[in-house]
């Protein structure tokens, strides 16, 4: 079964109202997926991985985006509804101050365009509105971590036995 008719599936059991659904940045997980009963999200993990990894060749430019990210995830609310206000107000400014920077660096061409840091640097140009999703959307993830660790324990469980 194809991701897009698994998120097909998945929007299927909700019919009462939207739910997020989180995917990678392809727009195969995507392109079947009725928009007015789902939601997107991107992991924000994923995204402050393409910078965590190419932290010893790049680590001044990269350090302002890896503690701004750091800052975005120290918020522990549990409640929804607070969890949604503190990340519109106080998480939103965060991304915005690095999208700027990605955009500056680009802009201003202090990287190279076609290196692994300008490709970093668009990922989040490009996938900025879903990668907030988190300060808009109640209920919206701000990574899944704990959701890959559970499927991929249920497929090392499975081939295990």
């Amino acid at each position: 079964m194809s991701t897009a008719t698994r998120t097909k599936n998945i929007t299927a059991l909700f019919p009462e109202g939207k739910i997020v659904i989180m995917t990678d940045a392809l727009s195969a997980s995507t392109k079947n997926v009725d928009e007015n009963k789902a939601d997107f999200s991107l992991c924000n993990v994923h995204a402050r991985r393409n910078f965590y990894d190419l932290k010893e060749y790049y680590t001044e430019k990269i350090d302002k985006i890896l503690l701004l990210y750091r800052d975005i995830f120290l918020n522990k609310k549990h409640n929804p509804t607070e969890r949604l206000l503190f990340h519109k107000k106080y998480s939103l400014p965060l991304m915005e101050k690095i999208l700027h920077i990605c955009q500056s660096e680009l802009t201003e061409k202090f990287v190279e365009p076609n290196s692994v840091l300008a490709k970093a640097y668009k990922y989040i140009i490009r996938h900025f509105k879903k990668l907030c999703a988190f300060c808009e959307i109640k209920n919206a993830p701000l990574e899944n971590n704990l959701s890959e660790r559970m499927l991929s324990s249920n497929m090392d469980s499975t081939l295990l036995n």
